[in-house]
């Protein structure tokens, strides 16, 4: 991989504080069954600048849905972003947000569709974050590697 260039970003180093996530229980919709949704915030210094939802369905895909939004976490989040993407065992893509969250909360920012959002100049952010996900918190990595 080719060192950044002056214009992009460097890559932070991505911290996860598992004590810090929220796992919510929920029921799929679709299939009916149980899974978790876990929420936690990736830090720099201590400081949130991403929020990440994961929905851990546990269906035969054996995939995680994720959401990360960007943003200083100051009101009115006039800066926030938010990514998705789906991750399987085989790696991950781009989709249209929101796939781990519902609703419309402000904090979500603008909501960036595929397209956008591999244009954007932090999504290697993004995956840096995605790939501390699967590989650290314990529920998205049991949904993607069993």
């Amino acid at each position: 991989m080719p060192f950044p260039s002056a214009r992009e970003p460097a890559l932070r180093y991505v911290a996860l504080d598992l004590s810090d996530r929220e796992v919510i229980h929920l029921r799929c919709d679709r299939c009916g069954r149980d899974y978790e949704r876990v929420v936690i915030f990736a830090k720099d210094d201590g400081d949130a600048y991403a929020l990440v939802s994961v929905a851990c369905h546990g269906h035969e895909d054996r995939e995680a849905w994720v959401d990360v939004t960007f943003g200083s976490w100051v009101e009115p989040y006039e800066d926030h972003v938010t990514m998705s993407c789906r991750v399987s065992e085989a790696g991950a893509g781009a989709v249209d947000p929101l796939v781990a969250s519902k609703g419309d909360a402000r904090h979500y920012g603008r909501l960036l569709d595929r397209g956008e959002a591999l244009a954007h100049p932090r999504v290697p952010e993004m995956w840096a974050v995605v790939d501390a996900v699967v590989t650290t918190v314990p529920e998205a990595a049991a949904a993607v590697y069993g």
